[in-house]
């Protein structure tokens, strides 16, 4: 199989490799304990020649984990914090601070947000107590938070996030085919989403 054939393989399902993600990893079980219509049409010892056989082939295991790095998709880092929280781990001292975070009460918690490493933290910390008592952060951090919502809620353009208009036209979309609650319940945040807007 050439380099090319095998990256194609990487696009469909099943793929000959796949990447689990700590937070959305399958189930694992010992192979011993588990039920045979798991195995679909394999026998334990299916699996296990199998396994033997991969593991026991250095070069084509360096070849597979090689045409999958060419071929896997590289993501700019986002300029959004909301995507940005895939891109790594907090540290240890970062970890330390959210905790404290979480348990300071609401009119000291501002006081922690310099000191995050990571921006993105802080920008999200900062945020959180926008959310629940905006009374609290400084007024400067205050009119910078809420300018930075407002840009992303009211932008006027292809995005991947919800806006206003885009609830509006969704509004719009249904309301035609809407009847009695729904209808209401539909006029009713469209006319204020729309009051947003002015």
């Amino acid at each position: 199989m050439s380099d090319s054939a095998l990256g194609a393989c990487f696009a469909n399902r099943p793929k000959p490799l796949r990447k689990v993600k700590s937070n959305a990893a399958p189930t694992l079980r010992a192979l011993d304990d588990t039920p045979l219509w798991c195995l679909g049409e394999l026998s334990e010892s299916d699996i296990l020649d199998r396994a033997a056989n991969v593991l026991g082939d250095r070069e084509f295991i360096d070849w597979l984990l090689a045409v999958y790095e060419e071929t896997k998709t590289v993501y700019a880092p986002s300029e959004h914090v909301e995507q940005q929280i895939y891109g790594n781990f907090a540290t240890p001292p970062d970890n330390q601070l959210m905790e404290r975070f979480h348990v300071a009460p609401w009119q000291e918690r501002h006081l922690l947000i310099p000191q995050f490493a990571d921006q993105k933290y802080g920008l999200l910390a900062a945020r959180v107590i926008h959310a629940e008592h905006p009374d609290h952060l400084p007024n400067e951090l205050r009119q910078s938070v809420r300018a930075h919502i407002q840009s992303r809620v009211f932008f006027d353009g292809e995005c991947d996030w919800g806006t206003v208009s885009k609830a509006i036209a969704e509004c719009d979309e249904k309301l035609p085919n809407a009847e009695g609650e729904q209808a209401e319940m539909l006029t009713k945040y469209r006319d204020h989403l729309a009051s947003l807007s002015t």
